[in-house]
């Protein structure tokens, strides 16, 4: 990738109306791209001498924070559940969710740069810009989607746990029995395997209800990398990092 081979200080700043990239972009046909010679050719300036081109080097600005989607995860705003809510039960693949988070975080991202632009504000450089879509963003997107779900099912278990003093989940809970917790915002199991010398996420799965869209999706996935192996090995698999209530007793897990 260029950002592997090259600094933002070796860029050059080329304007839009000398950049044929532009041409199709906005939209152009057949006739009218054969009557533009810069989409076959390129800019005229690059047929001369390089000490002759009159570019600009791209600012901060321009050149990293339009295009960077933030790698500290937080708390979705309520406006932006809402969005999440919507893109969640609109597809129908764990993977092809996770990238459209990271395009949505993206979108919201450039918007609050915006914002504070109008403001005069000065934007923090917040993280450094990345092609779409690397590990780190779909992490960061899995994270945003786990804890939206958590949040809609297990609403008083957080609640009760994350109180400066921490209580316990009620009786009545159906992760009761999982002695659950919270880590990095996201409820797990608990119990006594943390000094196990096994991954940390066998030790405390991600708790996730048996009745949602996004725990079939994952369950679909496993399946879907496994070769489409049986029920068993599936259940077995998912729990590596992840803890379905009631997932063995109900059917609620469609393979």
């Amino acid at each position: 990738m260029i950002r592997d081979y090259s600094e933002p200080k070796d860029w050059k700043y080329v304007k839009s109306e000398e950049n044929p990239a532009d041409i199709a972009s906005r939209g152009a046909s057949t006739a009218q791209l054969l009557g533009q010679p810069d989409w076959f050719e390129g800019p005229t300036f690059l047929w001369r001498s390089e000490s002759e081109w009159k570019l600009t080097q791209p600012s901060p600005a321009e050149s990293t924070e339009e295009e960077t989607v933030a790698t500290t995860c937080v708390s979705p705003s309520k406006m932006e559940c809402e969005g999440l809510d919507t893109l969640i039960k609109h597809y129908s693949s764990w993977y092809r969710l996770k990238q459209a988070v990271v395009i949505y975080l993206k979108l919201i991202n450039n918007l609050h740069i915006r914002i504070r632009k109008r403001k005069g504000e000065v934007e923090p450089d917040i993280c450094s810009s990345k092609p779409l879509f690397t590990v780190e963003q779909l992490e960061c997107a899995e994270y945003i989607i786990l804890k939206f779900v958590q949040s809609k099912s297990f609403d008083e278990e957080i609640r009760v746990l994350a109180a400066v003093e921490r209580g316990r989940v009620s009786k009545h809970s159906p992760v009761y029995k999982l002695d659950p917790s919270i880590n990095n915002g996201i409820l797990k199991v608990g119990g006594r395997l943390s000094k196990s010398k096994i991954p940390d996420e066998m030790k405390h799965q991600v708790l996730l209800p048996s009745k949602h869209h996004v725990t079939s999706l994952i369950v679909q996935d496993i399946h879907k990398r496994l070769g489409h192996v049986g029920r068993n090995h599936v259940l077995s698999k998912l729990r590596e990092k992840y803890w379905v209530i009631r997932a063995n007793a109900t059917n609620d897990v469609d393979l």
